[in-house]
């Protein structure tokens, strides 16, 4: 059965082989897919309030910063799956500090500019229809009965 809305892409900001470099290994192994995947989920949810436009320009400033931080958390949850705590742990830390600061910097900085809307002036009450009761009444009971 399928759900009546379109399906959500969530941008890659990190890939297997991404993360494959980072962590200094060249086996192939479908958790490091997952791990990936699972980080680029998370990273598009943390900073999507905070982007001045989504999905984030390839090749930007802001697509490299999340980039970097995105790999922390895929570390992060790769250690998580060998199973080795203290290393999730210090990713973890490292994550949060830099997720933290990425949010600052894209919180205060400039957007572009703005064009202004162009503001037509109509003459609203000469087009307004009057309810066919209210005419002739002035406030008076001279036109009630």
């Amino acid at each position: 059965m399928s759900l009546p809305y379109g399906k959500s892409e969530i941008p890659v900001f990190i890939s297997a082989t991404d993360l494959r470099a980072a962590l200094g290994t060249t086996k192939e192994d479908g958790r490091l897919t997952e791990c990936a995947m699972y980080a680029n989920r998370q990273i598009t949810m943390a900073v999507k309030p905070y982007a001045d436009a989504t999905p984030v320009v390839k090749g930007s400033s802001t697509f490299e910063d999340i980039v970097r931080v995105g790999l922390l958390y895929a570390q992060y949850l790769w250690y998580l799956k060998v199973q080795q705590p203290d290393m999730a742990e210090s990713f973890y830390r490292n994550y949060t500090g830099a997720l933290k600061d990425l949010k600052e910097a894209l919180r205060v900085e400039p957007t572009p500019r703005q064009e202004p809307l162009i503001a037509v002036r109509s003459d609203f009450l000469s087009e307004r229809k009057i309810p066919y009761s209210m005419i002739g009444f002035a406030g008076d009971t001279e036109n009630l009965y």
